[in-house]
């Protein structure tokens, strides 16, 4: 059982595989808007201050990860209380969505410019924005480049496998 603290509505929208971190919204009391949350063992953890939502914890519960309502993504670690917030460097005008996030910290999502078709895929790699194409060029998949990846929205554990929306070679996948 999770608390909603003073919150009028929470979601949680992600679970660690241990079951103690989830990751969601809380309606901010005064607004009504959403402000990030987490909690630890049914406990409310909220960035008070902040608009967006939690949209995925890795797999062992040491990061959180989601967008923020002013077009960015943001990436939290519990351990050391440190808080990113990962600018779109890569488009104008698209708001980066973190959607996922692995057990070491790498961040997935989409770099939103609307309707699906104009998403790309992004991994923010240790301090730098890159389109998720470039990533696995960097893991050596040189027929990545050729590849429309429109999102990725979730990772297993070991952070091998990727579930999104892509066209390669000419077949939605």
């Amino acid at each position: 059982k999770i608390s909603n603290g003073v919150s009028p509505q929470t979601r949680p929208n992600a679970i660690s595989d241990n079951g103690k971190v989830v990751a969601g919204f809380a309606a901010h009391e005064n607004k009504g808007e959403w402000t990030p949350c987490y909690w630890i063992d049914g406990e409310i953890k909220r960035f008070p201050y902040l608009f967006g939502e939690s949209l995925n914890v890795s797999h062992n519960g040491n990061y959180v990860c989601g967008y923020l309502s002013d077009n960015t993504g943001f990436v939290y670690n519990i351990a050391d209380d440190s808080f990113v917030v990962i600018e779109n460097t890569l488009e104008v005008d698209y708001q980066a969505k973190a959607t996922c996030v692995s057990n070491d910290g790498i961040v997935f999502g989409y770099s939103d410019g609307g309707s699906p078709q104009d998403r790309k895929a992004i991994a923010y790699v240790g301090g730098e924005l890159m389109y998720f194409n470039d990533y696995l060029v960097d893991l050596g998949i040189e027929e990545a480049k050729s590849w429309s990846i429109y999102s990725i929205t979730d990772i297993t554990a070991d952070g091998k496998t990727f579930i999104g929306a892509a066209d390669i070679d000419g077949e939605d996948c």
